[in-house]
């Protein structure tokens, strides 16, 4: 029941960050809506520098990417919408092939 309320504003909401960000609804196959699902990680000193943040975000084959903040170990929409922004060239041309 809570999604069929939430769904509304949902849908409002990622049209309008659509529209922010220059992207057609249509280019959209998917939007999952859930909450914190795990634990949500922070980075410990020494966690980038270390290249652990590098090893998290590595595709699998060129097919599969982790798009999202849990890469950083940095809990914000602003740090996932950075790792798309990232990633979008690489997803592209992978669709391509």
């Amino acid at each position: 029941m809570a999604w069929e309320h939430l769904r509304p504003e949902v849908e409002k909401q990622v049209l309008e960050v659509l529209a922010i960000l220059d992207v057609a609804p249509t280019a959209v196959e998917q939007v999952r809506m859930a909450r914190w699902g795990h634990a949500i990680p922070v980075a410990a000193v020494g966690f980038v520098a270390a290249g652990h943040a590098d090893v998290l975000r590595r595709p699998i084959d060129d097919r599969i990417f982790f798009v999202n903040q849990d890469n950083w170990a940095l809990p914000a929409v602003e740090t996932c919408l950075t790792e798309a922004i990232a990633f979008e060239p690489s997803i592209r041309a992978a669709a391509l092939k």
